[in-house]
């Protein structure tokens, strides 16, 4: 995770919760992620209502935090992707809505969120915040999202 440089923002903290916990192992996005590692930033806008309902319905009922608890305009972690399918490949996954689903093999949270602003689509990480964050992850143990080969066994995937 120490080669990072570029970020990923997500609106709410509720979906970088659910990463950093192994539960969501898709990223949504209109493009394909290059594989490697990026720093995941939570944005400083929460979600909606019906947006934290529509989460708390794909967990199962399982008890996630409030999304005002949540740190926001922060780096909260990083993230590890391994490529990117059409949402056709990876549509049984109540996560994935597509159109491009980056699968998510490895993650690891900071023991501290380092402030940061985010920007849409992939983002360059300033300098003085890229090396607080290297220093911690350098000590952070990274988990990995073992279950994610069966996005890419279910017959022909066609990568995006």
């Amino acid at each position: 995770a120490s080669a990072l440089t570029r970020g990923l923002t997500l609106k709410g903290a509720l979906y970088n919760h659910c990463i950093l916990n192994g539960h969501k192992r898709v990223e949504n996005r209109p493009f394909r992620i290059k594989p490697g590692w990026y720093a995941l930033h939570t944005g400083v806008g929460k979600l909606a209502a019906e947006d934290a309902k529509r989460i708390h319905a794909r967990m199962g009922g399982a008890c996630l935090p409030d999304e005002c608890s949540l740190p926001h305009g922060v780096i909260v972690g990083a993230v590890h992707f391994c490529g990117g399918l059409k949402h056709s490949d990876c549509a049984e996954d109540h996560w994935a809505t597509g159109p491009i689903c980056n699968v998510i093999d490895a993650y690891c949270a900071l023991r501290r969120p380092v402030p940061h602003r985010g920007a849409l689509s992939l983002w360059k990480i300033k300098p003085d915040a890229l090396a607080e964050v290297q220093a911690q992850l350098a000590s952070a143990p990274v988990h990995r999202n073992a279950d994610v080969s069966s996005f890419f066994l279910r017959g022909r995937p066609s990568i995006a």
